[in-house]
């Protein structure tokens, strides 16, 4: 009888540290370095074979656990993949073949783990990328109560001189407003007239500028095919002009 016990305990023991390693080793261990660029030209084109890409032009790591590679194909056109390391390897998670600028929503919960991603034909006569958070004026009354709610347009320029392709976190000034706006659009109704007091939506955009400060939308980020795989959560930009951002 005690030789049993003997034997479930070391069985039951085993299981513990079994469990316990395979949570450390897919769940807690440091990210390997990322791939070379041959593994991931192959594998962009294995998953995607219309990508055709020949070239990877950087690896950028955005986190610990999450980068992106921009890329150019055989045809000159220019796109973007997205990595995640989940399960203890470097997955590809997201491919796209046009390089248009949008945002790679991390955490969708979390504002602040936000990117814009975007890659330029260098041949294209964009000069700045203007990134905005938009939001219009609202004012509403119904059963008595009132409310105003004021514009927001935020703008954060970048320049394509170095380089026309790029990784760059959402500021922090938006993060916070992101987070205060989901916030207040998912409290509970106080009353039937809710609904007249919902906060108006927050857009996001691009406006792309060219030397002289015109606006110069790149017709080569235009279509093209995605490929998504798992949850990666990646929202659209509306394009701007001039007289959007008066």
């Amino acid at each position: 009888m005690i030789g049993k016990k003997k034997i479930i305990w070391s069985l039951m023991a085993a299981v513990l540290l079994t469990g316990v390693l395979g949570i450390y080793w897919f769940y807690i261990a440091k990210p390997a370095p990322l791939p070379e660029q041959e593994r991931m030209v192959k594998e962009i084109n294995g998953q995607q074979p219309e990508a055709k890409a020949v070239e990877i032009q950087e690896r950028i790591q955005i986190d610990g656990r999450h980068a992106v590679a921009p890329f150019k194909s055989d045809t000159g056109a220019y796109g973007i993949s997205h990595w995640v390391w989940k399960w203890h390897e470097w997955g590809l998670e997201g491919i796209r073949t046009k390089g248009d600028p949008r945002i790679w929503k991390i955490d969708p919960s979390d504002p602040s783990s936000f990117h814009f991603i975007w890659n330029i034909d260098p041949e294209e006569r964009v000069e700045t990328i203007e990134y905005y958070l938009m939001r219009d004026r609202n004012y509403s009354i119904s059963g008595g109560e009132e409310q105003y709610i004021p514009s927001i347009r935020l703008k954060k320029g970048v320049s394509m001189n170095e380089k026309p392709y790029g990784a760059m976190k959402v500021p922090a000034e938006w993060s916070a407003i992101l987070k205060q706006n989901s916030g207040g659009n998912h409290k509970k109704p106080a009353s039937l007239f809710a609904d007249f007091h919902q906060i108006p939506h927050l857009t996001f955009g691009w406006h792309p500028l060219d030397e002289g400060g015109e606006d110069a939308y790149p017709k080569s980020a235009m279509n093209g095919s995605t490929y998504y795989s798992g949850d990666l959560n990646e929202e659209f930009l509306m394009p701007l002009n001039t007289s959007d951002v008066e």
